[in-house]
C-alpha cells in the first residue's frame, strides 16, 4: 500500500517537473522574462532587403530585440519591432537600416542615433510603455517610423555587373587609352615646362638678389633723407631769431616801397603831361603792377612772418622771395626810367623854357583880349586879320612872339 503511493507520488512529480520545463522552454523561445516589460513599435520600409521573422535588433550594436511580424502592403512593408526591456529607451529621429552581414548576407535590423541627445532618465515622458509618452523624445510603443535599406549584397552585385558592363565597353577603353595618352603627353610638356622654369629661375634669383640690394640702399637713402630733415628742423629752429628779423626787415622795406610810390604819385602825373600817350600809359601800367606787387608782397611778408614757424610755410616763404625779387626788379626798371627823364638837363631846361613860355601866353593871350575888346568897342570895322594879332600897348611883341613860338613847338 506504501510502496503504490510513493509510486503514485513519483509519477504526479515527473508530470508535474515536465509541464514546468516544458512552459520554462516556451517561455525562453518566446522571450519572455519575470519582471521585464516589453514594448513594440512599427518600422516601415520601402524595401526589407530580405528580412526574416525573428531577427534580431540592433541598438548602438547591442542586441535589444528581434523582428516578431512582416507585413507586405501596397505602399510599403510594415515590420513589427520587439524590444525586450521597456527600459530601453530609443530617441527620437533614429535611423533604423536593414542590413545585410555576414558570410551567408543575414538580414538584420540597426537602429543608428543621430547626434546623441540627452534625456531625461526618469519620467512619464520617457516611459514608453506609459500613456503620457513623448514622441517627440523617444519612440514610445505601438508608434510607426520610416526606415530604410542599408547594405545590401543584391544592390552590391547590380553595381559591380553595371561596372563590369562599363569596363567591356570598347569606348571606355578607347576613352582611357586616349587619357592615358593625353596623361603622358602632359607629363612631357610638365618637364619642359619644368626645365623652362628652372632656368627662369635662376635670372628671378639674381633679380631678387639685386632687388633686395636696391632695397637696402632705399632703406639707406630714407635714412640719409630723416636725416638731413632732422638737420633741416635743427637749422630752422636754430635760426628761427635770425629769420624773424629778417622777415621783419622784409616788411619794413615794403611799407617804406610803399610810401615811396606814395610819394612819386605828383611826379608821375607832370611826368604824364610832358610825355606822350603811349608812354603814359605803359608808366601807369608799370606803377599799377609795381603798386600791385608791393601790395602782394606786403601781405605774404605779414602772413609768412605770422606762420614761418610752421613747416609747411616754408614753400610759401620761397614763393614771397620770388615775388620780392620780381618787385625790386621792377620797382629798379621805373626808377631808372624815371632818372633818364628827369635827369637829361636837356628835358628839365626844355621843360622851364615851355612853363615860362606858357605863362607869358597866358599873361599875353589876357592883355590881347583886354585889346580885342577896346578895339570893338571903338569900331569893329577897323580890325585887321593877320597871323599874329597886333600885341597891346604894354607888351613887347618879341615877348609875345618868343611865347608863341614856344607854345607851338610844345605843342607838336
Amino acid at each position: 500500500m506504501r510502496s503504490r503511493t510513493v509510486r503514485q507520488g513519483s509519477v504526479g512529480l515527473l508530470i508535474i517537473t515536465g509541464v514546468a520545463l516544458f512552459v520554462g522552454v516556451a517561455m525562453w523561445l518566446s522571450g519572455l522574462a519575470f519582471g521585464k516589460r516589453s514594448y513594440t513599435f512599427t518600422a516601415v520600409f520601402s524595401d526589407v532587403n530580405r528580412l526574416s521573422m525573428g531577427a534580431p535588433v540592433f541598438y548602438r550594436g547591442v542586441n535589444i530585440g528581434k523582428v516578431t511580424k512582416i507585413q507586405p502592403g501596397a505602399n510599403g512593408i510594415d515590420v513589427s519591432v520587439k524590444i525586450s526591456s521597456s527600459d530601453t529607451r530609443i530617441p527620437d529621429g533614429v535611423i533604423i537600416e536593414a542590413n545585410q552581414t555576414g558570410l551567408i548576407s543575414e538580414t538584420l535590423l540597426s537602429i543608428r542615433p543621430q547626434p546623441p541627445t540627452s534625456l531625461p532618465s526618469n519620467g512619464a515622458a520617457t516611459n514608453p510603455l506609459s500613456p503620457e509618452c513623448n514622441s517627440d523624445l523617444i519612440i514610445c510603443a505601438d508608434e510607426r517610423v520610416s526606415g530604410e535599406m542599408g547594405v545590401s549584397v543584391v544592390r552590391l552585385l547590380r553595381k559591380s555587373t553595371r561596372a563590369t558592363e562599363l569596363l567591356s565597353d570598347p569606348q571606355f577603353f578607347n576613352n582611357l587609352e586616349e587619357l592615358v595618352q593625353n596623361a603622358s603627353t602632359a607629363s612631357v610638356q610638365i618637364a619642359q615646362a619644368s626645365e623652362q622654369l628652372q632656368e627662369e629661375i635662376e635670372p628671378l634669383s639674381e633679380t631678387a638678389k639685386s632687388l633686395n640690394n636696391t632695397a637696402a640702399q632705399v632703406s639707406s637713402a630714407a635714412t640719409q633723407v630723416g636725416q638731413l630733415a632732422t638737420n633741416v628742423d635743427r637749422l630752422v629752429n636754430r635760426n628761427q631769431g635770425e629769420l624773424d628779423q629778417t622777415l621783419n626787415h622784409l616788411s619794413a622795406t615794403s611799407e617804406q616801397l610803399s610810401e615811396l610810390l606814395a610819394s612819386l604819385e605828383p611826379t608821375v602825373e607832370q611826368v604824364n603831361s610832358t610825355l606822350s600817350a603811349a608812354d603814359t600809359q605803359q608808366l601807369v601800367q608799370n606803377l599799377e603792377t609795381l603798386t600791385a606787387n608791393a601790395a602782394q608782397v606786403s601781405t605774404d611778408l605779414r602772413k609768412i612772418s605770422n606762420t614761418f614757424s610752421q613747416p609747411s610755410n616754408r614753400l610759401v616763404l620761397q614763393q614771397t622771395l620770388d615775388s620780392a625779387r620780381v618787385t625790386f626788379q621792377n620797382t629798379q626798371k621805373i626808377t631808372s626810367e624815371l632818372e633818364e627823364l628827369t635827369g637829361d638837363p636837356a628835358f628839365r631846361s626844355n621843360l622851364r623854357e615851355l612853363v615860362e613860355g606858357l605863362s607869358d601866353l597866358v599873361s599875353s593871350t589876357q592883355k590881347l583880349e583886354e585889346y580885342v575888346q577896346a578895339r570893338d568897342s571903338s569900331s569893329v570895322s577897323s580890325l585887321e586879320v593877320s597871323p599874329f594879332p597886333s600885341p597891346p600897348e604894354n607888351l613887347a611883341v618879341s615877348d609875345y612872339k618868343h611865347a608863341t613860338l614856344k607854345a607851338s613847338r610844345w605843342s607838336k
